[in-house]
C-alpha cells in the first residue's frame, strides 16, 4: 500500500546529508555554500525539515494577500512534492526554486506544463509542446 514514488525515509529530515548536497549540486546551479545557506533558512521556517501544504498556503497568502491562494497552492504544492509524500522536503524545495528562478527555458517550460497538465491527460502538453 505504500507510496511507490516515495523516497526512503531518512532518520531526521532536518539534517542535510552529503548525498543530498551532491544531488543538489548536480541538479541545480547553486554552490555548496549557497545550498547550506538556503538550508539554514528553510530549517528556520520548517524546523522539522518539511513544509506541509498548510504552511505552504500560509506563506503564499502572506506574499499575495488579495489572491485566492487555496486552489492555486494546492496545485502548485502537488507539482513541487515530487515524491507525493504530502510534504515538501528541502531537496524538493531547492530544486523547485532552482528551476523556477534559474532554470533554462526548457526546464521552466517542463515545470509549467506539469503545473497546467494537473489532470495528467496523457501528458498532452509535454508530448505535443515540449
Amino acid at each position: 500500500m505504500g507510496n511507490k514514488g516515495a523516497k526512503p525515509k531518512k532518520k531526521n529530515p532536518a539534517i542535510l546529508t552529503e548525498d543530498e548536497v551532491n544531488l543538489l549540486l548536480s541538479n541545480t546551479s547553486f554552490t555548496r555554500e549557497e545550498i547550506y545557506r538556503w538550508h539554514d533558512g528553510f530549517i528556520k521556517d520548517c524546523p522539522k525539515g518539511q513544509l506541509d501544504k498548510k504552511k505552504f498556503i500560509d506563506a503564499y497568502k502572506a506574499f499575495y494577500p488579495q489572491g485566492k491562494a487555496d486552489k492555486f497552492c494546492n496545485h502548485v504544492f502537488k507539482v513541487f512534492d515530487f515524491d507525493n509524500s504530502g510534504k515538501i522536503d528541502f531537496t524538493e524545495f531547492l530544486i523547485a526554486i532552482s528551476v523556477t528562478a534559474q532554470g533554462d527555458a526548457h526546464k521552466k517550460l517542463s515545470m509549467a506544463f506539469r503545473m497546467f497538465d494537473w489532470k495528467n491527460h496523457d501528458n498532452f502538453f509535454s508530448k505535443f509542446l515540449i
